[in-house]
């Protein structure tokens, strides 16, 4: 199996290194992570933290709903979050905003909320995933990865 890492993914990415499958980087149409040969297939996007979520619901929520409108026609799409779900309820805290930017926020933990349960209702196909940590993220999408290879490859 080659993994392929999107070429536009530059921070904290998913190295797998604790696989023997190759990893290469190289610009993907949709999402963060796929299989070679599977690129319209299986799709992963990941989210950093609940301030990544955020400017994607909100204020890159055109350009994001573009890539989940893209991501939809996937046999398996998903977007693994690298943080607890309950970061989710604990809004901005643990988000990574600056200090500085907090009393600038207009979003709740409510309205962030509200807006992430809106998009899983328009987007049905596409699976939200919470890691408790970086290292599980990337093994639930490594796991993943390969289920579906091992699923679709053919002798």
């Amino acid at each position: 199996m080659k993994i392929i890492v999107d070429s536009r993914e530059q921070k904290d990415v998913f190295s797998f290194v604790f696989s023997e499958d190759e990893v290469v980087k190289r610009k993907l149409d949709v999402g963060d992570y796929s299989i070679e040969g599977f690129e319209n297939k299986i799709t992963i996007e990941r989210k950093r933290s609940t301030m990544e979520l955020h400017i994607c619901l909100f204020s890159q929520w055109s350009r994001f709903e573009r890539e989940l409108k893209r991501m939809q026609f996937f046999d398996e799409a998903y977007v693994i979050c690298t943080f607890p779900e309950e970061y989710m309820y604990t809004f901005p805290k643990n988000s990574t905003i600056p200090q500085k930017n907090l009393s600038k926020l207009k979003v709740s933990a409510g309205f962030l909320r509200k807006k992430y349960y809106e998009v899983q209702e328009k987007f049905p196909d596409i699976t939200f995933v919470y890691g408790n940590s970086f290292l599980e993220s990337e093994i639930w999408a490594y796991n993943t990865l390969k289920d579906y290879y091992d699923r679709h490859i053919t002798d």
